[in-house]
């Protein structure tokens, strides 16, 4: 950017790639984005710190769903804080893991409201886990919460009762 010019190759990648077709820079993570807005060394541990309090915000969330208020934030800053993001805080990866508990509140919101600006929801959510760059995480992450929501639906008795509705916005919702 301070070269005035549209960051579209990667000149220091072997003889050069195209960046949107690279996962490891991250070029279309909303975080990501704006950290190449103005890269330094407090804008990097911004970001690094903006990924973990995303972490928690969406487990917060969550848990929300189920628990108080106190044992959310405990939640939360377990999630955040966990060994294995500290162990792996700067790589690239994170970006995709931190939206685990954003993936399951997505899957809960459509487990429960059954409409179709959940399956929105969820649609988005998987989006924004496909601009972290990391298929393998997305993957998992993605495969994780659709066994969440089969197991919601399989053993929720007010969520059987809606079964068929709810498995069309799933499968609509994953699709998409």
């Amino acid at each position: 950017w301070g070269e005035y010019n549209v960051p579209l190759w990667n000149p220091d990648n072997a003889f050069g790639a195209p960046l949107l077709a690279s996962a490891q820079p991250q070029p279309l993570f909303p975080l990501a984005a704006l950290l190449s807005a103005h890269v330094t060394a407090w804008t990097f541990s911004l970001f690094i710190l903006a990924r973990l309090l995303l972490g928690g915000l969406l487990t917060y969330f969550f848990a929300r769903r189920f628990l108080a208020s106190l044992p959310s934030l405990f939640a939360a800053i377990s999630f955040m804080f966990s060994g294995y993001f500290i162990i792996y805080l700067n790589m690239p990866h994170l970006s995709v893991e931190v939206f685990t508990p954003g993936v399951l509140l997505a899957f809960e919101i459509l487990a429960r409201r059954n409409s179709w600006g959940a399956v929105a929801g969820v649609a988005a959510t998987i989006f924004l886990l496909s601009t972290g760059g990391m298929p393998e995480s997305m993957f998992l992450i993605v495969s994780f919460g659709c066994l969440y929501f089969v197991c919601r639906l399989t053993f929720a008795a007010e969520l059987r009762a809606r079964a068929a509705s709810l498995l069309v916005k799933f499968l609509a919702a994953v699709l998409l």
